[in-house]
């Protein structure tokens, strides 16, 4: 059984949008403010990492730092939220050595 931590967000509290940006192919992290907050879920407004627009949706707390670096090496979008800025630069700057790595690769195949 898994159970939830409560959510201990609030209205136009800051997480971040970390991902792949689908026009540059390079990570970058977005600021999305939260504006309704569930039991399981943020409603949040922001500019989406990767499609680089002005979006309104939804973040599971299931899905917060779920960071799989597998999905960066085997696709072309992979994004993952936060609430840590730090966390957000980490996970960008890991994507972007991934992207790095399986270009080099490609390039030699």
């Amino acid at each position: 059984m898994v159970e939830f931590k409560i959510m201990s967000y609030k209205v136009e509290q800051t997480v971040y949008d970390v991902g792949i940006n689908f026009s540059t192919q390079e990570a970058q992290v977005t600021e999305q403010k939260v504006l309704c907050v569930g039991e399981k879920a943020l409603f949040v407004s922001g500019i989406d990492a990767v499609w680089g627009t002005k979006t309104e949706g939804t973040l599971y707390l299931i899905n917060k730092d779920q960071f799989i670096p597998e999905k960066v090496f085997s696709s072309n979008t992979h994004s993952v939220w936060t609430d840590d800025k730090d966390k957000a630069k980490y996970y960008a700057k890991q994507m972007n050595d991934i992207l790095k790595l399986r270009s080099q690769f490609s390039k030699t195949a």
